[in-house]
């Protein structure tokens, strides 16, 4: 009982000292460990990266002017303040020399893509503070950019405890399926190379034939067989025929015209009843009788 008694009265003296010591911090130190901790560092940076993925949604939706808004120099601002923190980060890794740390920082996958993604967004605001046509240029790159800044927030995504081990397993399992990928280029490429070469013997050198190999075996993949593009090469091809043989034409248009004027009904109809071998079908079509033998 006396050891108890004692152990809560030192555990109150402890409480009571840390309650005195936090009573005697300043508030300004307060503030400053408060927006010092590491998880609020976290949710701060969360917080502005989400805002500054809506400004660049914004920018890259709407029509833009030939001199950049304020949410467009806000997304600059934000890219090269971020520019401005790597290079901070290249200063302050471990190593003595430049080109060390250098090398050191680029061995992080994020490091490589944040470089690249920052200098290809470089490239896109010059452009855009040019004049037409090359604004237009600049626009497209913004968005391509913006792909990049969305899938960086798998990175935000790996702390949490739910969302992480499933960008581990994802991450994985894409280094895994590029034996995968690679078994089916094999397979699309030879595919590819003797449809292109079947269906167009004679095409001239070019560097759309290597878009052609693999254009529409890809997606023939996933079941599109360009039914659109097929109808009209054979409407072509019957084009050319009628054309070629003007008598066929006018039969054609001659057939054509009485179905329509006459109507389906007059034609021969097959009878409902099965007619033994070797009899005659005799079909009133209006104008006589149409006998056949089977």
């Amino acid at each position: 009982m006396l050891g108890n008694v004692t152990t809560e009265t030192s555990r109150k003296k402890d409480v009571e000292e840390v309650q005195k010591r936090h009573r005697l911090i300043p508030l300004g130190r307060k503030i400053y460990e408060f927006y010092n901790a590491p998880i609020v560092k976290f949710w701060f940076h969360t917080m502005a990266y989400v805002g500054y993925l809506m400004l660049f949604n914004y920018i890259v939706l709407v029509k833009m002017d030939l001199w950049p808004s304020t949410q467009e120099w806000i997304v600059i601002a934000y890219i090269f303040t971020n520019g401005i923190e790597k290079m901070r980060e290249i200063l302050m890794s471990e190593p003595g020399k430049l080109l060390q740390k250098v090398k050191v920082w680029l061995q992080e996958y994020w490091n490589i893509t944040d470089l690249m993604a920052i200098l290809i967004f470089s490239v896109g605001m010059v452009l855009r503070l040019q004049e037409p046509p090359l604004m237009s240029y600049g626009r497209v790159i913004y968005c391509v950019n913006i792909i990049y800044w969305y899938i960086r927030l798998l990175d935000i995504f790996g702390v949490n405890k739910y969302l992480g081990p499933y960008v581990m397993m994802i991450g994985k399992m894409m280094i895994d399926m590029m034996y995968f990928v690679i078994i089916m280029l094999v397979v699309l490429m030879s595919f590819g190379v003797a449809r292109q070469a079947i269906l167009n013997p004679n095409e001239d050198p070019s560097w759309m034939l290597a878009r052609n190999i693999f254009f529409m075996p890809y997606w023939m993949i996933y079941g599109e067989v360009f039914a659109d593009q097929i109808d009209h090469m054979h409407s072509r091809k019957l084009k050319q025929r009628l054309n070629e043989k003007p008598w066929l034409s006018s039969n054609y248009l001659r057939t054509y015209g009485t179905w329509r004027s006459s109507g389906p009904s007059n034609f021969p109809q097959c009878s409902q009843t099965p007619t033994p071998c070797g009899q005659n079908i005799t079909t009133d079509d209006g104008g006589g009788g149409v006998a056949a033998s089977l």
